[in-house]
């Protein structure tokens, strides 16, 4: 799609597909806005599962293993929630460019 791989016989147009970024680039702008602001309220929502999180290791008997794979699950499942978040947005952004042909 942005690469216009399709039009140049399979071959990568660099210089094409930072044209076709730049026709695009209302509602990447747009995508990246909301990207910024849903970041910022997941940030929000992190804190609060910390901060439950440290509490949890401060006072809880569980194993030393039991606290680390809350701890890991906690930094993965975050990290793969933006991630997806981010994927989702950024590609609903570029097919609103091709849908409203701008």
């Amino acid at each position: 799609m942005i690469v216009r791989a399709e039009r140049n016989d399979g071959k990568i147009a660099l210089f094409a597909a930072i044209g076709e970024f730049a026709r695009r680039g209302v509602w990447l702008g747009v995508s990246v806005i909301v990207l910024g602001v849903i970041n910022v309220a997941l940030a929000y929502g992190q804190e609060v599962v910390r901060s439950a999180i440290w509490n949890f290791w401060q006072t809880s008997s569980a194993t030393q293993f039991t606290k680390n794979l809350v701890y890991f699950v906690f930094i993965f499942s975050f990290a793969m929630l933006r991630l997806w978040i981010t994927l989702r947005i950024i590609t609903l952004g570029l097919k609103q460019s091709y849908v409203r042909g701008s």
